[in-house]
């Protein structure tokens, strides 16, 4: 029997009423950011809760809350979303000649390089971004050189350098009063936003000697952009990547300490001949991971 792949799936409008939905916290604003009805969301909605065949959303006088199935299945999407934009930039469009090929995550790009692309393309060199949140294999792959987000060794490739990483608690300005001077009741009654899982905020967690509990308002995000974006949005608190990028002016830090964890940007190569502007690329962002 023929399976019909594309006729099973929700339509790229639902899947976005999802997305703004969970980002914005309520039908009615998704409505208003989408220029929809709230009917239309709802409805748009439940055509993926359909498909899924479970709630995405707990339905809350207030707006909505991701259920946990409702967290896994945005974060695997939001994946494949990411991944899908990554096979258009290597397929779709050829590099430019003398073009370096560089991988990394869409947060990494959105924070990191674009502001410094500017320093990173003197003198003739041009940069070819491809995003993905996935790790891949750069011996296989056309890729000139990545950065992976973790603790480093990985066997497959060789490490340049490493861009270590400051942890700090943030959340949107107006919250930020309600919480600094109480983080024992900040743990026990702010929702934490994680990016794929919940491995930084416990890493921060055991450097304060706290211990970490999961809740029901704590959300899954699937991206640390996302996890800012979500603090701009007063959904709870972010942890900030101090060296990855400015604050934002709508977020404050709260009164608590700022930990250097292992996990962090790493700057790797395929084990081959590099090309000079390769070469060139990879001097400024040592200097740069270094500044």
């Amino acid at each position: 029997m023929t399976h019909n792949l594309f006729g099973s799936l929700p339509p790229l409008d639902c899947l976005q009423a999802v997305f703004v939905a969970q980002k914005t916290g309520s039908f009615s604003a998704a409505a208003d950011y989408l220029n929809l009805t709230h009917a239309t969301i709802s409805r748009r909605v439940a055509v993926v809760e359909n498909w899924c065949g479970y709630l995405l959303f707990e339905r809350k006088a207030r707006g909505v809350l991701a259920t946990e199935d409702g967290q896994r299945f945005l974060s695997r999407v939001s994946k494949i979303l990411n991944d899908m934009d990554g096979l258009i930039d290597r397929r779709g469009r050829e590099p430019a000649a003398g073009a370096v090929r560089i991988l990394t995550t869409s947060s990494f790009a959105r924070f990191w390089l674009l502001p410094r692309l500017s320093m990173l393309e003197e003198k003739g060199v041009r940069l070819s971004l491809i995003t993905s949140q996935e790790v891949q294999d750069l011996e296989k792959g056309n890729h000139d050189l990545a950065i992976r987000f973790g603790i480093g060794g990985w066997s497959d490739v060789f490490e340049v350098c490493s861009q270590k990483i400051t942890y700090r608690p943030v959340v949107h300005k107006s919250l930020a009063e309600k919480w600094k001077d109480q983080p024992d009741t900040f743990f026990k009654t702010a929702p934490l936003l994680h990016n794929t899982d919940r491995s930084l905020w416990a890493s921060w967690c055991k450097r304060e000697g706290i211990s970490l509990s999961n809740k029901r308002t704590d959300r899954i995000l699937g991206d640390y952009g996302l996890t800012i974006d979500g603090a701009i949005q007063k959904l709870g608190v972010a942890l900030w990547m101090q060296e990855l990028h400015p604050l934002p002016d709508d977020l404050a830090c709260l009164n608590l300490s700022g930990h250097l964890l292992p996990q962090g940007y790493t700057l790797i190569r395929p084990n081959r001949e590099m090309s000079p502007e390769t070469i060139q690329v990879i001097e400024k962002i040592k200097v740069l991971f270094n500044s």
